[in-house]
């Protein structure tokens, strides 16, 4: 993020050097994780009818792809963010 609020998006194939950084006003800099995660989700989820619940086990394989999304929503936490809408 610049100075201004302007995102500069660098992929991990091509690293901006420190001039870069320095020349472009950089004033935070946001590393992102892109590999593909796993994150195991365990939660009593109610049934038809809201009579019983039972427990289950659920595993979410994700990965990021919009790299931007991320920092602008302050996502850090994947299972917080999908919990709310296993319930």
């Amino acid at each position: 993020m610049t100075s201004s609020g302007r995102q500069l998006v660098y992929g991990p194939d091509k690293q901006p050097t420190t001039g870069e950084l320095l020349w472009s006003g950089v004033r935070a800099v946001y590393e992102v994780d892109l590999g593909v995660h796993v994150a195991r989700i365990v939660a009593t989820l109610p049934s038809r009818g809201d009579r019983t619940a039972f427990r289950a086990a659920i595993d979410v394989i994700w990965k990021v792809v919009d790299p931007s999304s991320v920092v602008l929503t302050g996502l850090g936490d994947v299972k917080q963010a999908v919990s709310p809408s296993l319930l």
